[in-house]
């Protein structure tokens, strides 16, 4: 008996939307732009990634303002393992401590606040332009000319 009231109440029930009434909602989902969620998953990723670690810059916007930026690092492992790209955490054929070393401009963070899972603090990167631009440190121009007559006399 109380379930056909319920069905009768329901039956009576209904929802009108006029010509003046709109139902709005706005949907800024973009499947080629990074989401909340791809971020969070990434940097999940990358939590198991032993050569992975952060700093943080202060770095000067266009308009003149300063913000304090995170930098996300790839070390190279110990002697014998592959060298890393620092900025795109990409891997070389080449390994750490051969001649090869040579091809690519090297840094070490010293400063402690780079930790990561493999205790390394070694960055290589493809010139010293790319350090430059991935940390926001400046390279002496006379250590890059030494460097840039070093890579072409090694290729």
């Amino acid at each position: 008996m109380q379930s056909n009231k319920l069905k009768d109440t329901f039956n009576y029930i209904s929802i009108k939307i006029t010509e003046e009434e709109h139902m709005y909602f706005e949907d800024n989902f973009d499947p080629r732009e990074e989401n909340d969620i791809q971020k969070k998953e990434l940097n999940n990723m990358k939590s198991f990634d032993t050569g992975y670690g952060c700093i943080y810059r202060q770095r000067q916007l266009v308009n003149g303002k300063i913000v304090r930026t995170r930098i996300d690092c790839y070390t190279s492992g110990d002697l014998g393992s592959k060298i890393r790209n620092a900025e795109t955490g990409q891997t070389y054929k080449y390994k750490v401590g051969s001649k090869d070393e040579e091809l690519f401009f090297k840094a070490g963070l010293s400063t402690g606040e780079l930790k990561t899972k493999n205790g390394s603090n070694l960055l290589f990167y493809d010139s010293p332009e790319q350090f430059e631009k991935h940390i926001g440190d400046e390279v002496h121009q006379s250590v890059k000319e030494k460097w840039h007559e070093k890579k072409l006399r090694k290729i």
